[in-house]
């Protein structure tokens, strides 16, 4: 009795409390010792193989007899499709963290790639730290960092980059790209535009070479199937088919967009190869935080595509093999080239695969996901919005975790690809809309999942990038401000005297464009529900401020000056590598960002409020900060 009492209060602490009953049946496949259930295996497979290639993620924290507080295993031998979802904060990101620590810790030579959209992957190198040790010794872990993960940074970002937090470049060929994903990433269409057509034409001249004219005089260009985007400019300046095909204005075009890409820092004659991504027990980080989402997608895009055919052409080269005993291998098998079963792992599933539209990951990701099964390609999808994201991938989960959504079409797409009995207690809106951080409610088609039922993720081992500041560096920020008599003071003391204690900006060794980018994806990613909370009506408007000059205190000079405004300040936090501020007065929400470039300061600001009047009334009080500093 007194066992069951201490087991009890372990598991309250384990999940903070939260512990729904549901009273609904339930029925899982349990592993020999009787303390995990394991999902997305069959009986036979988990005789086969036990407790071995599976990934533990958390515990049961439904009060269900014989199920309360048991260990789940997810299985790791076959290329599952897992999608989780969940609103911003509520631990999806942290959920793919555990199901990336997990996959580190096997030992079944399976290579592991992680998309990185905000760049918090590569602290799993480090142990967790060390306010989560009573967290880690309640469910009876050890924090720790992983050394088999290496983090590629693209190219042209990689000397911008801090030591210790990136381990080799990352390029891709301009060669591995089709015309649809050069049309796709210049955002014109393949079927109506010129572009795309001379587009196509410069890739064959390429490859089986051409005659170029240049100053009246011509020459022969020998075929090249490793070209250069400056060889792609070439054909186009100089071969003379496309003056008598093509009007000047549409190769200017074309040209012009193929000198834009030669800064976008991702390509590189050599390339990395697939083989140096997808590797044996080793976890490979694309950090693609400083790109703009059309080339996340395109580098998504392209690692999909290549570990497909790859994954597709040499899986059936070793069932050859099999059939085939005793015979050499054929000449060429080196063309094989012998990658892993690859898990792929991508955050903000929604951008690259959106529902509306389409993106130069779309097509490769839908492939993926469709035919990944047979040749050993696992997915592993995250989203703050299902239903945002294409149909065609949602189809393909075997396996869903949910944590808390707040908009009913989310919730709806939630239900709708359950993959697995959902029972009304769990699918009913506020039951959703109420689930604490760290719960989810966890779906698998597996025969020997009865149903869907609710769990608690485990503590992260490894560091998790991008915690909130703590309460101790929050309380510079309550420092009070002096009101000063704006009538007798010069421009430049008011300025000084307008500071507040807050953090210096950072640096962003990136273009201008990309930081605001970059701010404004955090700001929307972490913050739309503390603007926009669900079925209230706001107006929402969002600015970004540029001076071309270093301001390295710009942070405490604005909240110097809406504090004088009479705003409060009502949060601290530091995501990615720079601050967000939470602002507000009476019914005006404002959340701010600011960072530095090599040669400017950048500040986004969202302002949220109930009428039209009172947003505009801040909008000319910022822009009017805008000028005066």
């Amino acid at each position: 009795m007194e066992d069951n009492e201490e087991t009890a209060k372990k598991f309250e602490l384990m999940f903070k409390g939260f512990a729904p009953d549901t009273k609904l049946r339930l029925s899982l496949l349990k592993n020999s010792a009787g303390d995990s259930v394991v999902l997305g295996r069959t009986q036979d497979d988990q005789e086969k193989y036990g407790d071995r290639g599976t990934l533990y993620i958390g515990r049961i924290c439904e009060k269900i007899n014989g199920y309360y507080g048991l260990k789940v295993l997810i299985d790791a031998i076959q290329p599952h499709k897992i999608f989780i979802c969940g609103k911003t904060g509520s631990g999806k990101s942290y959920t793919l963290g555990v199901i990336a620590e997990e996959l580190a810790k096997l030992d079944i030579n399976i290579g592991v790639i992680i998309i990185d959209p905000m760049g918090i992957f590569w602290s799993m190198k480090f142990p967790s730290a060390k306010k989560e040790n009573e967290a880690l010794k309640t469910w009876g872990l050890e924090p720790k960092g992983f050394s088999n993960v290496k983090v590629f940074v693209p190219v042209g970002f990689f000397d911008k980059i801090p030591e210790g937090t990136k381990d080799d470049i990352f390029a891709i060929r301009p060669n591995e790209l089709t015309v649809e994903d050069w049309c796709s990433t210049f955002g014109i269409s393949i079927y109506e535009s010129p572009q795309a057509a001379l587009l196509n034409d410069i890739i064959e001249f390429l490859k089986k070479g051409y005659v170029a004219e240049i100053e009246g005089k011509q020459k022969f260009v020998v075929p090249k199937d490793n070209y250069t985007i400056d060889d792609m400019i070439e054909c186009a300046k100089y071969c003379p088919e496309f003056v008598k095909k093509y009007r000047s204005d549409t190769v200017r075009a074309l040209i012009a967009h193929l000198e834009a890409a030669k800064n976008w820092g991702i390509f590189s004659i050599k390339g990395t190869p697939i083989q140096n991504l997808t590797v044996p027990n080793q976890v490979s980080i694309i950090d693609v935080s400083f790109l703009p989402d059309f080339l996340r997608a395109l580098v998504v895009g392209v690692v999909a595509r290549k570990i497909l055919e790859e994954r597709t052409r040499y899986a059936r080269h070793v069932k050859a093999l099999e059939f085939q005993k005793n015979v050499q291998e054929p000449k060429g098998s080196q063309e094989y080239v012998k990658i892993p079963t690859t898990w792929l792992i991508i955050d903000e599933a929604h951008i690259l695969v959106p529902s509306k539209g389409k993106t130069a990951a779309s097509d490769a990701l839908i492939e993926y996901a469709k035919r990944g099964r047979m040749p050993g390609c696992a997915l592993v999808l995250s989203t703050q919005q299902p239903s945002a994201t294409d149909d065609r991938i949602l189809s393909q989960v075997d396996i869903l975790i949910t944590h808390n959504l707040s908009f009913a079409d989310d919730i709806s797409a939630f239900r709708a690809r359950a993959p697995s009995l959902l029972p009304a207690e769990l699918c009913e809106q506020s039951f959703v809309r109420r689930l604490p951080v760290g719960a989810a409610i966890i779906a698998d088609q597996s025969m020997t999942t009865e149903r869907a039922f609710v769990i608690y993720i485990r503590p992260r081992v490894s560091e998790h990038a991008g915690r909130v500041v703590p309460p101790e560096s929050f309380e510079a920020l309550t420092t009070e401000v002096k009101v000063l008599d704006v009538k007798e003071e010069s421009k430049e003391s008011r300025k000084k005297e307008q500071l507040i204690a807050a953090p210096p900006a950072p640096t962003l060794y990136i273009p201008a464009s990309l930081a605001v980018d970059y701010l404004s994806r955090i700001i929307q990613f972490r913050f739309l529900d503390y603007l926009q909370p669900l079925d209230e009506k706001r107006y929402l408007k969002s600015i970004n401020m540029r001076w071309s000059e270093v301001k390295r205190d710009i942070l405490s000079v604005l909240l110097g000056y809406l504090t004088k405004a009479s705003m409060s300040i009502s949060n601290l936090e530091t995501i990615e590598g720079v601050p967000v501020i939470t602002i507000s007065k009476g019914d005006t929400r404002i959340i701010l960002s600011t960072c530095l470039t090599e040669n400017e300061t950048i500040a986004v600001l969202y302002v949220s409020s109930k009428t039209q009047q009172e947003l505009d009334n801040y909008l000319t009080l910022i822009n009017q900060l805008s000028k005066e500093i």
